[in-house]
């Protein structure tokens, strides 16, 4: 009996081990991110915390590098390099950014040390954004729409 649960603990766990293996990679370079990767980034359609609305930058670098920016600014101004905000990096080894389907997705989920979310694109000009901030002070925005100025 008990080699029969051994086997069977064995089994899943490959399974287990086999179906969470990551296919983690840089947002795609295509028609729709290149729109997308615009000079003044992504804002919300609404302010999302308190009067601040939720600035996205995305940038992509060929095929090899790519990041999520996510700063609070006023409705106008997208906010300066001074701002304090989250930014995910794809570098192959510490932070990922991971389609989530197949590697021509649509939607990626990111996550470093302090910030966890999904991003989907919807057009060449909108994107929807989910994340949530793992550290003090957390922090969670679901579904905001953005949309390139």
């Amino acid at each position: 009996m008990n080699k029969i649960i051994s086997f069977v603990i064995i089994f899943l766990s490959i399974i287990l081990f086999i179906s969470c293996k990551a296919n983690t990679g840089p947002i795609e370079q295509s028609e729709i991110t290149q729109q997308l990767t615009g000079a003044n980034g992504l804002k919300s359609s609404s302010p999302v915390l308190g009067q601040a609305y939720l600035w996205v930058n995305i940038t992509t670098d060929g095929s090899t590098t790519s990041s999520i920016s996510l700063k609070f600014g006023d409705e106008t101004t997208p906010p300066g390099e001074n701002v304090q905000g989250e930014e995910v990096k794809f570098n192959g080894t510490i932070e990922h950014i991971s389609p989530t389907a197949n590697e021509n997705a649509n939607s990626y989920a990111f996550q470093s040390g302090t910030v966890t979310g999904v991003l989907e694109i919807l057009s060449e000009t909108q994107i929807k954004i989910t994340f949530s901030r793992n550290i003090s002070p957390y922090l969670k925005i679901n579904d905001v729409v953005c949309t390139v100025q």
